[in-house]
């Protein structure tokens, strides 16, 4: 892929998009691995929820799509958004 084809594909990205390549990303990490996941754009006001064309993705969207394909991964978040330290106060319920 070209640069020009990754920074097209992130216009129009979808957060259903987002949720399939985290899940094939799982699939592919074996049982003592990672998914290291690096986010900038727009945060939700007051929930850090990451902002698409058609919705928003949850921290537990991501978790749930992890784990729904690999239980044992561990997963690390970078986010560079708006209220991405929501985020870290809702770990406290996982």
């Amino acid at each position: 892929a070209t640069l020009d084809t990754i920074l097209q594909d992130m216009k129009y990205l979808s957060k259903w998009t987002v949720l399939d390549r985290i899940k094939k990303c799982a699939q592919n990490t074996g049982s003592s691995g990672f998914v290291k996941i690096y986010y900038t754009g727009h945060g939700e006001t007051n929930t850090g929820n990451w902002c698409f064309k058609d919705g928003k993705v949850t921290l537990k969207e991501i978790i749930d799509t992890v784990k729904s394909v690999n239980s044992t991964c561990h997963i690390y978040i970078y986010a560079d958004c708006c209220y991405s330290g929501d985020w870290a106060v809702e770990l406290k319920h996982y």
